[in-house]
């Protein structure tokens, strides 16, 4: 009788060893692959969220505002005879005649607004949904566009070069944000308006509207304001 028990259990003790060997994992269904993948992809989305963040918090403290182009500083220098009213001649760097904001009129803020950048008055001087549009149209082979707000216009031309690099387009967004909160949207459109180029040799609004029209800008209509819009564009 007792041998028996000992055989009894033995054989027990074997069987469920056997059992337990023979047990084999159960492949891992689509959903819980998928499940695992989402939160792999979350995981990794987050760290470099945070990586970028910092990277560019790092970068906003390390950049400072430089020193403006000298060239979009200067205006147009008049000479007069004696008398100081009969003109003899004028030069300069860039032909340029810098005036208030109030001096401009309302149809060509509006209408510069309008055509380059719409959001000007919202926008913290960058417009990502521009950024996501130009660089999605750009990547399908259209015509190539640009992102740039009034505010990223005005830091290149002021302070930065023409070239088309990664690094200076991160400088343009980064002194963008610095001149957004230092300076009013008023003060950045006149500063816009009066350094900008319109062709036939004219930096600003008011020698625009010399060059164009042969008026003031104060003076320039509806249609005349459009048109010098659309020479920017």
């Amino acid at each position: 009788m007792v041998k028996g028990k000992r055989k009894s259990a033995g054989a027990s003790g074997r069987s469920s060893r056997s059992a337990k060997a023979g047990k084999v994992r159960e492949p891992r269904t689509w959903k819980q692959r998928l499940k695992r993948f989402t939160l792999w992809s979350l995981v990794t989305g987050l760290v470099l969220a945070l990586l970028a963040v910092g990277a560019f918090v790092f970068a906003y403290k390390s950049i400072d505002i430089p020193n403006p182009n000298e060239e979009f500083l200067t205006e147009t220098t008049q000479v007069f005879y004696a008398d100081g009213k009969a003109p003899l001649g004028q030069f300069a760097v860039q032909k340029r005649d810098s005036i208030d904001y109030d001096e401009m009129p309302q149809t060509v803020k509006d209408a510069v607004v309008a055509s380059e950048n719409q959001t000007f008055w919202t926008d913290n001087g960058l417009d990502p949904k521009g950024i996501l549009r130009a660089a999605f149209s750009n990547a399908q082979g259209n015509s190539t566009q640009g992102a740039s707000t009034i505010t990223q216009q005005y830091v290149k031309i002021l302070y930065l070069t023409q070239e088309r690099t990664w690094k200076r387009k991160v400088k343009e967004a980064i002194l963008s944000l610095k001149i957004k909160n230092q300076l009013s949207k008023k003060k950045i459109l006149e500063g816009y308006l009066n350094t900008i180029y319109f062709g036939r040799g004219a930096y600003g609004i008011q020698s625009a509207a010399r060059a164009y029209f042969d008026r003031d800008a104060k003076d320039l209509n509806l249609r005349q304001s459009v048109v010098l819009a659309a020479v920017l564009n």
